[in-house]
């Protein structure tokens, strides 16, 4: 997989925690591949110098960044499936975002998982490929604390090939919130081609998948076992149908 290079720094910025961000923009890609990273990345692989890229991708085993998701998700918006042009997309660096005027499809890169941000019509859904999310509240609530509004969950299933192969989910969901988006419905189910699933796992991630125990995907275990997909609660020996019944009520929950 062939590297990024920044072609020059934009503007640099200061997130809500503290983080020192930079916009920068890279070499052979237009204007709306611009994105923001952390600088310190830049200074964890400089050698002094002012010519210092960012670590490639393909040296880190299967890992890709945010800017590597958001480049090839921008590689697909030309066909018409996925040509919502209302929407930006970019890194999210826990800006505040003006979810009730602006649409949003942000990459958001955390703890070395990646997790998409869709806020389109003043609602805000978050998503990543092993469904992490359901089962972190951490996540939830820290990015509920930054956007100030109520998050919605995608649900996506397991992970698409291996524990580490979250870069392409990431894109896989961001393509499937814009191809809803350009329907004008969000609905909580994402689904995917199956041959763009495997094309985009054989480009993003060259190496076999490192075999680690991780969190299981949320929908398997609503599935298997009963188990509520907002709050954790077991209903294994209560039936599906009490299970139902008490996602109904927890759905509205503000996530904290």
């Amino acid at each position: 997989m062939a590297a990024f290079v920044i072609e020059k720094i934009i503007k640099e910025d200061v997130n809500l925690l503290g983080d020192t961000y930079v916009r920068v923009k890279w070499e052979g890609f237009p204007d709306s591949y611009n994105s923001w990273i952390l600088k310190s990345s830049l200074e964890e692989n400089s050698d002094s110098t002012d010519d210092a890229q960012p670590e490639c991708p393909a040296d880190r085993g299967n890992f890709i960044s945010a800017s590597d998701a958001i480049a090839n998700v921008l590689a697909y918006r030309s066909l018409a499936a996925y040509n919502y042009p209302d929407v930006l997309i970019d890194s999210y660096y826990f800006q505040k975002l003006d979810v009730k005027r602006k649409n949003y499809l942000l990459v958001w890169n955390h703890d070395e998982h990646l997790y998409v941000i869709c806020a389109f019509r003043g609602q805000v859904w978050l998503a990543d490929g092993v469904d992490h999310c359901h089962i972190n509240s951490r996540v939830r609530g820290l990015v509920r604390k930054h956007v100030s509004w109520k998050i919605s969950l995608g649900s996506v299933g397991r992970q698409q090939s291996g524990d580490d192969h979250c870069g392409s989910s990431a894109v896989l969901i961001a393509l499937e919130y814009l191809r809803m988006m350009g329907n004008g419905e969000v609905h909580e189910r994402l689904l995917f081609p199956g041959g763009l699933k495997k094309k985009l796992v054989r480009k993003l991630h060259p190496n076999d998948p490192v075999k680690r125990s991780g969190e299981p995907s949320q929908v398997r275990l609503s599935v298997d076992g009963l188990v509520c997909r907002y709050c954790q609660a077991s209903y294994k020996n209560k039936g599906s149908a009490r299970l139902k019944m008490h996602e109904r009520k927890c759905k509205g929950r503000p996530l904290h």
